[in-house]
């Protein structure tokens, strides 16, 4: 095997130099590099433009203030419900037979008039009902007679006697007999009404002026005592009941006749208070009041309806806007020198939007009305009006 060539003394001394002397170029230029960056830096930190210092800028929330200003204010209730009827039936038979007619107007929904003969029933055995106790009043009042004339005679027979001194019985006189034969004539005077009665019961009259809700009979079917022929309801006066809390039931004003507005189609009627349930229901704990419609209304029973009772009049109370209120019973006020005061109030009412505050407010006060997230007491506020509110947004 021949031996690897090895390179001459002279070469390697001479590549071992070259290498000494790029470690030492490198190293001069990364000092070079590191100078030139530090004297940079220094430079641009001395040269480098200042920032101004300011005090940070301090907000102010704006809120809106309204001025309390006792006066007297009159409430009102709101409630809702629906129409109904103040009279409503349910005709049954107080006879039996079958149906032999219906008018038109027997039907669901068709109007009628007082005394409108609505369903009529097989009258033949009541008219023959009728006869037969007309006769026996006849023979009644025949046997009446009868014994008066008999009493008569009696008694001129009891003078021919001549029984001086004696008084006759009240057999001899045929009073027991004619007792006996007047009370036998009431009863079949009493038979005859009877009689009628049945008879004119074949006929079912409208009692009032109204409308029939529905039928359960028609002609052909037979009915007995007590089955049912129909359902109605007056027209004259239509109710509305309307239920209110045991709070708001102590707002409003109860004597009969309150004024109460009824909206319902986008149409306003007037109504007035009729009388008071009387009792809380024990399922809603609510107590109710019946408005009395007028007789020209046109709304329809089953119709839904709100409602706005007269209230009481609360005197010396100031109203505020409802978001004015934090929790139940707080308010914040803005002082003279424009800071919050958190201000323990009496809410007397609450109206919908409106609070109605009895105590803890004086005249003069100015009351925020502007909602604040997170409101202290002794917070700096800017004060503006509505309007400058509005325009702000």
């Amino acid at each position: 095997m021949s031996a690897e060539a090895t390179p001459p003394p002279e070469e390697e001394d001479t590549y071992k130099e070259d290498r000494a002397l790029s470690k030492v170029s490198a190293s001069i230029l990364c000092a070079i590099i590191i100078i030139i960056g530090a004297l940079a830096f220094t430079a641009l930190k001395k040269f480098a433009p200042q920032a101004e210092e300011t005090e940070p800028l301090k907000v102010i929330p704006a809120v809106e203030v309204v001025t309390a200003s006792p006066d007297t204010a009159s409430l009102t209730v709101a409630s809702q419900g629906s129409v109904m009827a103040r009279t409503e039936t349910q005709a049954a038979s107080e006879v039996s037979g079958r149906v032999i007619s219906v008018a038109d107007n027997f039907e669901t929904g068709a109007a009628f008039k007082e005394g409108d003969v609505l369903l009529t029933i097989d009258d033949a055995d009541y008219i023959a009902a009728l006869a037969t106790s007309r006769a026996e009043e006849a023979d009644a009042a025949l046997a009446v007679a009868t014994e008066k004339a008999r009493a008569a005679q009696a008694q001129r027979d009891w003078k021919r006697l001549g029984t001086t001194g004696k008084k006759p019985t009240d057999l001899v006189l045929r009073k027991p007999q004619m007792v006996s034969a007047e009370a036998r004539l009431e009863a079949s005077k009493a038979a005859v009404s009877r009689a009628q009665r049945n008879l004119d019961r074949t006929r079912l009259r409208a009692p009032y002026d109204g409308r029939i809700r529905s039928t359960a009979t028609d002609v052909g079917s037979y009915v007995t005592v007590g089955s049912p022929l129909a359902e109605m309801y007056a027209t004259d006066r239509l109710e509305v009941m309307l239920p209110l809390s045991s709070e708001d039931f102590a707002f409003i004003e109860k004597n009969p006749g309150t004024e109460i507005t009824l909206r319902s189609r986008g149409e306003t009627i007037g109504a007035t208070l009729s009388r008071i349930s009387g009792e809380v229901d024990t399922k809603t704990r609510q107590v109710s009041v019946i408005a009395a419609l007028p007789e020209n209304s046109k709304l329809l029973p089953g119709e839904f309806v709100t409602a706005e009772i007269t209230g009481i009049t609360l005197d010396n109370t100031i109203a505020i806007p409802r978001r004015a209120l934090y929790g139940t019973g707080q308010v914040l006020s803005v002082d003279n020198d424009d800071r919050l005061r958190f201000r323990d109030v009496t809410v007397a009412r609450t109206s919908g939007e409106t609070v109605y505050i009895s105590d803890g407010v004086s005249s003069g006060d100015r009351i925020a009305t502007t909602t604040l997230a997170a409101p202290v007491d002794g917070m700096e506020v800017q004060v503006i009006s509505p309007a400058e509110g509005n325009s702000k947004q």
